[in-house]
Formats: C-alpha cells, structure tokens, sequence
C-alpha cells in the first residue's frame, strides 16, 4: 500500500522522530544543569516553537483541504493541529527524562535515550490517530 497518503506521511514520521531525538537530547542536558523543574518550561517552549513553525510553514490551501478552518485561516488550523500533537509527545518524553533521571541522575544510557523518543512518539500519535478518527467519523 504505497500510495499518496503514505508517500505523504513518511517526511512527517520521519521529522518527528528527528523532533523527538533532538528534544531529548535537549531534555536531558538542560535537566542536568538545571534540574528537573526546567523540564516543564522545555515542554511549553518545544511545544510553542512546533506550532508557531507549523502555522509559518503552511501555504495556502483550498476549501477541501481543511477541517475546521477557512482557507484564509489555514496557518490557525496547521497551528492548532501542531499544539494538539506536539503538547503530548514533548510531554510524555519530559515524563520519561525526569523519571528516569531519577533512576540514575548520572547520564543517559541508550535504552533512556531510546525509551524518551518512543514516549514522544506514542505521545504523537494518540493524538494523531484520535484526530484521524474523528475526522473519518464526521466529515468523511
């Protein structure tokens, strides 16, 4: 099954996982100069830096293409969309870091690193899938 759709979202699973390496790379450093409180300021910032660039990025869009905006507002949809998946995913891998700082507050090992980037991953995507489903249900 290759078609559009999938061609469409492999440049989006692929900036995500890109995403939610780098934020936890980010996580992880910024937590051990500054402590696990600093955890939270990360989240919103990460998460407000997706959905300005996500309403920055999108062009102009016709009237079939949108869910529940106007063509002239689509950079407000692409924006809340963003917030709606990023608010989550960059949520759950800053639970995962400050747990498993906790644990061992001397460094990451490559399964912390790897348990944080599928914690912002499955963060993404209950929300994507959610989304999905209800734009399948309502408006198909």
């Amino acid at each position: 099954m290759s078609g559009p759709p999938l061609r469409e979202a492999v440049p989006v699973l692929s900036a995500l996982l890109v995403a939610a390496a780098v934020y936890v790379r980010l996580a992880w450093g910024i937590a051990g100069k500054r402590g696990n409180g600093a955890l939270l300021w990360l989240w919103l910032g990460a998460s407000g830096l997706a959905a300005a660039a996500a309403g920055l990025l999108r062009g102009a869009a016709s009237a079939d293409e949108l869910v529940l905006a106007r063509p002239g507002n689509a950079w407000m949809e692409a924006a809340g969309l963003a917030a709606l998946v990023a608010l989550p995913a960059f949520g759950l891998a800053a639970l995962s870091v400050r747990k498993r700082r906790q644990r061992d507050p001397e460094g990451p090992t490559p399964k912390d690193w790897a348990l944080g980037v599928g914690a912002a991953i499955c963060g993404a995507l209950v929300p994507a899938v959610l989304l999905a489903l209800v734009v399948a249900i309502f408006w198909a």
